[in-house]
C-alpha cells in the first residue's frame, strides 16, 4: 500500500484525482453521503469535507482547471462545488436516480 486515506466510514463509490490544474488532490465519495478532497502533496491530509448530498453519492469529477468539483447521488442531484471559496455554487435537480457522469473528465 502506498497510501491510506482516512475519512469516509463506508464503502467509497467514487474517487479521482485532479489531472490539471491541481495534480496533488484526490477527491472520494461514498455511501455515507460525504466527499473527501486530500492533498497528496501534504502526505494525503483531509483538507475539505462536502456534505450537502441526502443519499449515497455515485460519482465525483474534477474540471479540467481542479478548481471545482461536481458530485451525483442517489439523491437526484448534481452539485457543483468552488473549491477554492470553499462553497456550492450550484444543485441541479433531474427527474431520476442512479446517476453517473460520463467520462472523469469534465471541461
Amino acid at each position: 500500500m502506498l497510501r491510506s486515506l482516512v475519512g469516509s466510514e463506508m464503502c467509497i463509490r467514487d474517487s479521482i484525482n485532479a489531472e490539471y490544474g491541481q495534480p496533488q488532490f484526490v477527491a472520494s465519495g461514498s455511501r455515507d453521503k460525504n466527499i473527501f478532497i486530500y492533498n497528496l502533496a501534504q502526505g494525503g491530509q483531509m483538507t475539505m469535507s462536502l456534505d450537502q448530498h441526502e443519499n449515497w453519492i455515485r460519482c465525483v469529477a474534477f474540471t479540467a482547471s481542479g478548481k471545482h468539483l461536481i458530485s451525483c447521488a442517489d439523491d437526484g442531484l448534481l452539485l457543483v462545488f468552488d473549491l477554492v471559496a470553499k462553497r456550492m455554487l450550484r444543485k441541479i435537480a433531474v427527474s431520476y436516480t442512479h446517476l453517473t457522469l460520463p467520462t472523469k473528465r469534465i471541461v
